[in-house]
């Protein structure tokens, strides 16, 4: 009996050969064995495998968040990289060494925000220059303001503007559930339905 019922899982997409007793709930030994190069740095500066697999699981995560040009075909769509992670851990488990992660997207971060200031600087010298000719500065295009993180207690059309003015690219990195959560729960706050949107590579309007 137990051999048949052996055989007709394995007739099933999602037959798992080894028992789930056997599994720790950690990432095993030989994933760190092929990263490349460029995550081994990240990965160990844990001092553990739970901080170690949170590195790795963030760090992907952040990453992914940082190719908007880079896509794929699938089942006849255009997907995108962007992942979505979400650790829950009790206190004391590691995971608040995910927080170092921003720094992989500091520097893009860092460059919009640069870019938004020498674009405002250039944009109060041309409506002074108009207004001194009785000109009207109504007409000129007030610019974007250009970021990778978004805040995670914005509201949804905060949001939803911030993704529009970024190229519909940004990253919702935050290190407390408790921020996302009390936002989703707010009327001014729920933009939960954008999230399943761009989880499943779908248009947010």
């Amino acid at each position: 009996m137990s051999r048949a019922i052996n055989e007709s899982e394995k007739d099933d997409g999602f037959y798992v050969p080894n028992l789930v007793h056997s599994v720790d709930g950690l990432i095993h030994d030989s994933v760190y064995d092929k990263i490349p190069e460029c995550l081994r740095p990240i990965v160990d500066i844990g001092s553990n495998r739970q901080e170690r697999d949170v590195l790795l699981i963030g760090a992907i995560t952040v990453i992914s968040g940082c190719l908007p040009n880079i896509y794929g075909l699938y089942d006849n769509r255009m997907v995108y990289p962007n992942l979505f992670a979400f650790i829950d851990a009790p206190a004391g488990a590691g995971k608040g060494i995910l927080n170092h992660l921003r720094l992989l997207g500091k520097p893009i971060h860092m460059s919009r925000i640069e870019a938004t200031r020498a674009a405002m600087e250039g944009f109060e010298e041309r409506k002074s220059e108009m207004k001194s000719k009785n000109e009207d500065p109504s007409s000129l295009p007030v610019p974007k303001q250009k970021l990778l993180f978004i805040p995670a207690n914005s509201s949804a059309s905060s949001f939803i503007n911030t993704l529009t003015e970024n190229d519909e690219m940004g990253i919702l990195f935050s290190t407390e559930a408790d921020t996302l959560a009390n936002s989703l729960t707010q009327d001014w706050g729920n933009f939960s339905d954008v999230l399943r949107c761009a989880f499943h590579h779908e248009s947010v309007e």
